[in-house]
């Protein structure tokens, strides 16, 4: 990801053996780079159907492929799940786009079928698309903290609480609890209720209560054709991977970009092909980073204080 107030400050978060050097991030004229991004914001209407087809499509058939193969064996079922995941994952960020007015040409287009995804990836899309509105508007800003980012606390914040809630946040911010937990709790408990928008209008509430009915209808309708078993053990490996999985990219700086024409801007910008990039062995050092030490101005580990 690259954001304007943090360019630098996501460089020095990895060791300088593991990441870029600050001056390549630094030589980035972001003003230049925000206006040349503009020609890609245009979404194509024939190609937001292809791929929205291309997604759910491939996703009903391999739901069923695994609802069937239950019978035949679970564990060969299974290995369908990662894909089966991948599948969902990309339905989330089909909604994603959806959210930020990308996707399609025309709101309504983009709003009715960011609420039609929301039920098959139980999110409610009124509900999380006003979160995200905030936490873009919000990005690298520590005093709008606490919409649609995982809550991190200061070095000074953390020294001021008391023993046992310092092991809370220790405990919620171990990669277990991140990459386990969390994500089940988000999409499974959190988003039936618009917590965090409780008191912000009806419109949520509807958002939240009209995606359970939906989703609940579809589960029991599974449940009664294949068993309520069969359904649970392949609709929540399902949903639980592609809620751990997630990417981040140029996005923030020009969240207008639907996501099928990202790999065409990060073609046109070569500049930033090395800006932030980590291998797969390093991805999960960011995780250890916990703190905001507001003295080094950077992200730090526990044991760095």
């Amino acid at each position: 990801m690259i954001d304007q107030s943090k360019t630098n400050a996501g460089v020095s978060q990895l060791d300088s053996d593991d990441a870029i050097s600050a001056e390549a991030a630094t030589e980035i004229d972001i003003n230049r780079l925000v206006k040349s991004l503009v020609a890609f914001r245009e979404p194509s209407a024939s190609r937001s159907w292809y791929e929205l087809a291309a997604t759910f499509l491939p996703l009903i058939i391999a739901l069923a492929i695994m609802m069937f193969g239950v019978a035949t064996g679970y564990y060969f079922t299974l290995l369908l799940t990662p894909l089966t995941g991948l599948l969902l994952l990309r339905m989330f960020i089909i909604q994603h786009d959806c959210g930020h007015g990308a996707f399609m040409p025309g709101k309504k287009r983009n709003d009715w079928i960011g609420r039609a995804i929301g039920v098959l990836t139980l999110t409610p899309y009124d509900c999380w698309r006003r979160s995200h509105e905030l936490h873009h508007a919000g990005t690298g800003n520590l005093d709008a903290r606490g919409f649609g980012d995982v809550d991190t606390l200061t070095v000074r914040e953390f020294q001021s609480l008391s023993p046992l809630k310092r092991f809370g946040y220790r405990v919620y911010r171990h990669p277990m609890t991140i990459l386990g937990f969390g994500p089940a709790y988000l999409f499974l408990l959190r988003h039936r209720l618009p917590i965090g928008l409780m008191k912000a209008g009806s419109r949520y509430w509807i958002s939240a209560m009209v995606t359970n009915a939906v989703a609940g209808v579809l589960l029991v309708a599974s449940a009664w054709l294949f068993g309520l078993g069969t359904t649970l053990l392949v609709f929540l490996p399902t949903l639980l991977l592609a809620a751990t999985v997630g990417i981040h990219h140029i996005h923030h700086l020009m969240s207008r970009i639907p996501f099928y024409r990202l790999y065409e801007a990060l073609g046109a910008h070569p500049e930033l092909a090395n800006v932030n990039r980590i291998t797969p062995r390093q991805t999960i050092r960011p995780f250890l980073l916990v703190l905001w030490d507001e003295d080094q101005r950077k992200m730090v580990r526990f044991r760095d204080i």
